[in-house]
């Protein structure tokens, strides 16, 4: 051992041992001789080497995660216990129930489980502000190969922080059946999920959240626009039995070309379709909408103004979903949270001049509005990108998405 490396290790070795022995809670430097931050504990300073944590395979993870002395802690002190897995190249944290990647996908892949689990209802219930009452959420486990299975429950219930913030959520006390019944105050308004962890013996898994919207879709847009004001809680042209607050391709919707009621791409083609229109409306230079598609839905919905979408990003705080807003198909990860009650994903667009696809993999959404700008042939949209969302112009032969109020 060369005298610089012994002298690191005594240096390590005697401040470990100062620490011990006079009892108290001290902060430490390595790698400089400078007083740690008043937040850091311990503080690694370097600009050659990094630190290395455990190279653990799935497998030598999902062993240890098993294990009785781990089970035993595993929703207390074990909480923050941080891994590189080798499997996928990935930093992985225990959250108290799973491995969380640093990866994009907030659960790492499962501990191995060998049953299936189903969540009733699915993904999304949408109640409307009346009279109290309750509703029965149910997860459904099986094992094909064992009917005589007999499995262990634990629910959990996400506020729209924790959602936002990636939290497990926080455990409810005697929720411990296949079935959970939540007593609801119709006359407040909230955005609440609900999962439920499924065990037998070492295996478990997370159920598919379910999420109990309290008081519909909606924003504050100010005293001018007025006050509260409702809003679809999906797309045009998307999947409305889809959660519409969690990022996925079911909630993208259509694309629709200026002053026209009818879609230029379904929700499927545009998404499955990634060449150029073989027809396709450029320039378009009609100066309103005659048509459009709110109207058509009745019951009072229309379009947003532009006075309307400034006012959504002035009165309401934004909150950015997901990591991967880069392009590439199949990526339907990523979307922007407009006060606790709104969401729009990056849904993409189509070219203004042969309808090619635009913006698509997450990197950004236009929403259109009904106002013409200044030029007979651009529009006001709502542009919504990675930690951007801004009142923008652009051509109305944009194949772009469509979001009704009321």
């Amino acid at each position: 051992m060369n005298r610089q490396r012994f002298s690191k290790i005594f240096v390590i070795l005697f401040t470990m041992l100062f620490v011990a022995l006079n009892g108290i809670i001290a902060q430490v430097t390595i790698g400089a001789d400078k007083e740690p931050e008043s937040f850091s504990v311990l503080e690694i300073v370097g600009n050659k080497s990094g630190l290395r944590l455990p190279q653990l395979t799935t497998t030598q993870r999902d062993d240890m995660t098993n294990s009785n002395e781990f089970k035993t802690l595993a929703d207390t002190q074990a909480r923050g216990l941080m891994i590189y897995n080798l499997d996928i190249d990935c930093m992985e944290t225990w959250n108290g129930i799973m491995w969380l990647s640093s990866c994009g996908d907030a659960l790492a892949s499962s501990v191995n489980s060998s049953f299936n689990i189903k969540t009733h209802p699915d993904e999304f219930t949408n109640i409307a502000l009346s009279n109290n009452s309750a509703i029965t959420l149910e997860v459904e486990a099986e094992d094909p190969d064992d009917e005589s299975a007999v499995f262990s429950y634990q629910w959990y219930k996400q506020t729209f922080e924790q959602q936002i913030q990636n939290s497990k959520g926080t455990k409810i006390n005697g929720a411990n059946n296949s079935t959970l019944l939540v007593d609801i105050d119709r006359n407040v308004r909230s955005n609440t999920s609900y999962y439920c962890v499924v065990s037998r013996g070492s295996e478990q898994l997370k159920s598919k959240s379910g999420r109990v919207l309290i008081g519909g879709c909606g924003a504050y847009l100010g005293a001018n626009s007025t006050g509260w004001r409702e809003f679809q809680c999906h797309n045009m042209g998307a999947n409305v039995n889809s959660d519409p607050f969690t990022p996925s391709s079911a909630i993208h919707g259509a694309k629709y070309q200026w002053g026209t009621a009818f879609f230029a791409y379904n929700s499927e083609t545009d998404q499955a379709d990634w060449g150029a229109a073989s027809s396709w409306t450029y320039p378009v230079t009609t100066s309103t909408w005659t048509s459009n598609p709110c109207t058509a839905q009745g019951n009072g919905w229309k379009m947003m103004t532009r006075t309307e979408a400034e006012a959504l990003i002035t009165n309401n705080k934004i909150s950015y979903i997901g990591n991967d807003w880069s392009y590439n198909n199949g990526n339907f990860s990523t979307g922007t949270y407009i006060g606790e009650y709104l969401f729009f994903p990056a849904s993409g667009t189509r070219n203004w001049s042969n309808g090619l696809p635009f913006y698509r993999g997450g990197v950004a959404g236009i929403f259109t509005t009904d106002t013409q700008s200044g030029d007979q042939g651009r529009m006001w949209h709502l542009w919504v990108g990675k930690d951007n969302i801004k009142l923008n112009t652009g051509y109305k032969s944009w194949g772009m998405t469509i979001r009704c109020l009321k």
